[in-house]
C-alpha cells in the first residue's frame, strides 16, 4: 500500500500508487520479505509513514546497486519522485537487463564506460589494446629521446674537455 493510500487521500491517487505496489513487489522479490513488516496491521502503515525501507542490497548482498535505485525509486514516500508510469519503470529495468544506464539515476562516466564494456566486450578488448599500444609507443619514443638527449650533452661534454 503507498502512503499517500495509507492516509486515506483516495481522491489523490494517481499510478504513483501503483508504482509503488509494483516496488513493493520488486523488494520482497530481491529480499525475500516486504519493505515494511510488523507486529500488527496499524504496526506496519506507521512504519510505511514514518521510516524509509532499508536498502535491499543491506539484506541481499547480491543486490545491483542499479536494480536497487530503481526499487526504491517506485518506494518513495512522494508520488511525484516514484517513476510516472509502469510503463517508464519497466524501460528503466529494460535498460538495467541490457546493462545500459538506468534513468533512476544518471551514471558516472566510469559506470557508462563499465556497461559499454559488458555490452561490446570485443570491441572494448580492441580500444584497450589499442590504448596500450599507444602508451607504450609514447613511452618508448619518450624514453628514447631523453636517452638521446643525455649523449648529446655527454658528447658535447667531452668535445669540451678535449678541446682544451
Amino acid at each position: 500500500m503507498a502512503p499517500e493510500q495509507a492516509c486515506g487521500e483516495v481522491r489523490s491517487l494517481t499510478t504513483a500508487a501503483d508504482v509503488y505496489g509494483l516496488g513493493a513487489v520488486l523488494y520482497e522479490l530481491l529480499t525475500g520479505q516486504p519493505p515494511f513488516a510488523v507486529g500488527t496491521s496499524l504496526e506496519t502503515v506507521h512504519l510505511l509513514l514514518e521510516r524509509e525501507p532499508r536498502r535491499p542490497s543491506a539484506l541481499n548482498r547480491a543486490v545491483d546497486r542499479d536494480l536497487e535505485t530503481i526499487c526504491l525509486k517506485c518506494l518513495e514516500k512522494d508520488p511525484t519522485r516514484r517513476y510516472g508510469s509502469a510503463e517508464t519503470l519497466a524501460d528503466d529495468l529494460d535498460r538495467w537487463m541490457r546493462h545500459e544506464p538506468i534513468q533512476a539515476r544518471p551514471a558516472t562516466a566510469v559506470q557508462r564506460l563499465g556497461k559499454w564494456v559488458r555490452r561490446r566486450p570485443a570491441l572494448a578488448a580492441l580500444a584497450g589494446t589499442a590504448a596500450l599500444a599507444l602508451l607504450a609507443v609514447s613511452t618508448i619514443s619518450t624514453v628514447f629521446t631523453w636517452r638521446l638527449r643525455e649523449a648529446r650533452v655527454e658528447e658535447t661534454q667531452w668535445g669540451q674537455t678535449l678541446t682544451f
